[in-house]
């Protein structure tokens, strides 16, 4: 083993391409702007964007809802201002 090589960050990888845009979208996103994280049939919380969303809900960074169409769902973030 080569001790000169460092470690790939641990963000790159454990995240997905979806969750990858998502926390791009919400470290540049403005109060009030919307996210569609995935439009589908119901996403799993094994889902790591959903992971995702939801650890930025939990924190109070976002706020999150879904649309459905017949069988077809849309799931948003929000952008929230800072209390």
């Amino acid at each position: 083993m080569n001790d000169n090589v460092l470690p790939l960050p641990v963000k790159s990888i454990l995240l997905d391409d979806a969750s990858k845009k998502f926390t791009k979208w919400l470290e540049s996103a403005a109060p009030g702007d919307k996210y569609c994280y995935h439009t589908g049939v119901s996403i799993t919380g094994n889902s790591q964007v959903a992971k995702t969303a939801f650890k930025a809900f939990e924190k109070g960074s976002i706020t999150l809802y879904q649309k459905r169409n017949g069988t077809i769902f849309e799931y948003y973030a929000v952008k929230r201002k800072w209390r």
